[in-house]
């Protein structure tokens, strides 16, 4: 199972509010590329993020960091195994 970045299901809201990445890069004080970056799971999310996020997609702040936790999760545990030589 290859884990998934919590920025999918945080884009999968701006459809919901006609809003593009660069959109809610800029409502949150983000620059587009390092916003890309944390959609992308390259950068993590913290909770003042998860706030700024949720205020503008209608998300709860709370949800957006079980995502980032999960997906952190997946991502040590996956790197355990291929260290380890699992696939």
């Amino acid at each position: 199972m290859y884990p998934i970045p919590p920025g999918e299901t945080i884009r999968e809201t701006f459809g919901y509010y006609a809003m593009d990445e660069k959109e809610v890069a800029r409502e949150i004080g983000f620059d587009e590329y390092r916003f890309e970056e944390i959609l992308d799971g390259l950068a993590p999310i913290d909770y003042d993020l998860a706030m700024k996020l949720g205020r503008v997609t209608g998300l709860n702040p709370q949800f957006i960091m079980n995502l980032e936790y999960n997906y952190r999760d997946e991502m040590r545990k996956l790197t355990e195994r291929l260290e380890r030589g699992e696939s």
